[in-house]
């Protein structure tokens, strides 16, 4: 595969960063750039094209806030199954999440804007095939 060469700067903690989990796997700082920046755009693609899509949602709290009990409620349309547990001072949830990619967006996005809590998407299903069936 032909590849092409451009310039990223990046914070010193965040190259230190690179440098370490490069090494711990072998890798050269190319291959573990190109493998993150695939997995964000195959993950952040399911955004921007319109399907209906499964997806777990991960989220960690300082501590159990209303507020994700409230955004949670506030989107009955999205079938979601939880798993809801704690850790010391976290409170972790998993949410297995379907409908529609937009609204399952906007639900991440609100989310990913609470105060203490950290949010990852992951979905379920490769958006080429939604793309192939388009």
């Amino acid at each position: 595969m032909a590849k092409k060469r451009f310039g990223v700067s990046v914070s010193r903690s965040l190259a230190e960063s690179l440098d370490m989990v490069a090494g711990m796997l072998g890798l050269d700082r190319s291959s573990v750039v190109e493998l993150a920046l695939r997995g964000l755009l195959e993950d952040y693609t399911h955004h921007v094209i319109p399907h209906d899509c499964v997806a777990l949602i991960a989220h960690i709290c300082d501590r159990d806030l209303v507020e994700v009990a409230t955004v949670i409620g506030g989107y009955g349309e999205l079938r979601i199954t939880q798993l809801h547990s704690h850790t010391g001072e976290k409170c972790i949830q998993i949410l297995l999440v379907s409908g529609s990619s937009s609204v399952i967006a906007d639900f991440y996005s609100k989310l990913a804007k609470l105060k203490g809590c950290r949010v990852k998407y992951m979905p379920l299903h490769e958006i080429s095939e939604v793309a192939r069936r388009s």
